[in-house]
């Protein structure tokens, strides 16, 4: 026989009244509060060294039906299309004369014959830059603190791992960064910005590299800004 029963037996106690747990009146009713969750900001997507932008496949010859893009950009009179696919960036670019002050982004009609394009008429996409322009900024904003403690080592190439372990940009020169228009999605109909950091310390002679982030925006608002963040760079000559 179990000990509480025995001594319950020998108190002259109820075995029912010594084995009910004890109430409490004060919280019987009582209900737990919950704290506010923050929001989570999804991490930004990495992607090593170089590999982000790549050449893409132009179109055949023949008559082109909305070619959307960005055109101008550095004032030269080029149409740049975009479209992203499993973390890559594929770019081809079309010579075109259009009536237009760049960079904006355009609409073309026409045909492509032997890798120009020849436009019949194009109209600009109507969008809200200024608006698109500060959702990437706020989405920067929220990275910051994550992006100035990142290993640049997890995505520099094996060879720039020493240098590149000594990369950390400050918050304030995150804040900092200009962020530019670089292209259209066509794969998903979103805005691409660009931001280039701080230069990473030279390991390599004539060997220049910095981190870039890019931004994708949503114009209709459908779907949250997504980054990427890579490593860019170029060899003097």
């Amino acid at each position: 026989m179990p000990f509480l029963t025995i001594l319950c037996m020998a108190l002259g106690v109820s075995v029912v009244a010594c084995t009910m747990p004890a109430s409490n009146p004060a919280s019987s009713n009582a209900e737990t509060p919950v704290p506010p969750q923050t929001p989570t900001i999804e991490p930004f997507v990495e992607v090593p060294e170089m590999t982000f932008v790549a050449s893409d496949q132009p179109q055949p010859d023949g008559p082109v039906s909305g070619l959307t893009g960005l055109y101008g950009e550095y004032g030269s009179p080029v149409l740049s299309t975009c479209r992203i696919e499993q973390s890559r960036l594929f770019s081809s670019r079309y010579p075109v004369e259009l009536e237009a002050i760049g960079p904006q982004v355009v609409e073309v009609f026409g045909q492509i014959s032997g890798g120009k394009l020849i436009a019949d008429s194009w109209k600009p996409l109507t969008w809200d830059e200024a608006g698109q322009r500060a959702v990437a900024q706020t989405r920067l904003e929220q990275l910051v603190p994550a992006l100035s403690s990142y290993d640049w080592t997890q995505i520099a190439r094996p060879d720039f791992a020493e240098s590149s372990s000594q990369y950390h940009p400050t918050e304030e020169q995150l804040r900092a960064l200009a962020i530019e228009l670089f292209g259209y999605d066509t794969a998903s109909d979103r805005i691409i910005w660009r931001a280039q950091g701080p230069d990473m310390p030279q390991q390599k002679p004539l060997v220049s590299r910095y981190s870039v982030l890019y931004i994708v925006t949503d114009p209709a608002g459908e779907t949250s800004s997504e980054m990427f963040v890579t490593i860019e760079g170029y060899v003097e000559e």
